[in-house]
């Protein structure tokens, strides 16, 4: 399980958006959340299962499109980094990739880092 999982209010403001919830009377950390945005040409949409440690993502752009699955993420938060908000995945111990991070605003972008290799 997720050991550390945004406030509603912080998804909220990273996503822009409210999510289409799989259980309206369940917490958010034990739902699953389906976001849904637009930046320009660029369309996201984000599935998280807090409780399983699971975050789906579909990016699609007139030059691409991209699907990333991704499991076993121990936490889960929205951090400032340089005033820009981003949506940072961390994973268990022992998984090949380290760190996701999703940003949204000023453009769309995500970075990866593997094992001992760090971030942009």
């Amino acid at each position: 399980m997720i050991r550390e999982f945004p406030e509603d209010y912080e998804l909220l403001s990273f996503f822009e958006t409210e999510p289409t919830v799989l259980d309206r009377s369940a917490p958010w950390v034990y739902n699953t959340l389906e976001f849904a945005v637009s930046r320009g040409e660029t369309t996201i949409a984000a599935k998280i299962t807090g409780s399983y440690g699971k975050l789906d993502l579909f990016i699609s752009s007139p030059e691409t499109e991209q699907t990333h699955q991704l499991r076993n993420i121990a936490v889960l938060r929205v951090a400032k980094e340089n005033s820009v908000e981003v949506l940072l995945a961390q994973f268990e111990e022992d998984r090949h990739m380290k760190e996701f991070r999703l940003v949204l605003s000023p453009k769309v972008r995500i970075y990866f880092a593997m094992g001992d290799r760090n971030l942009p």
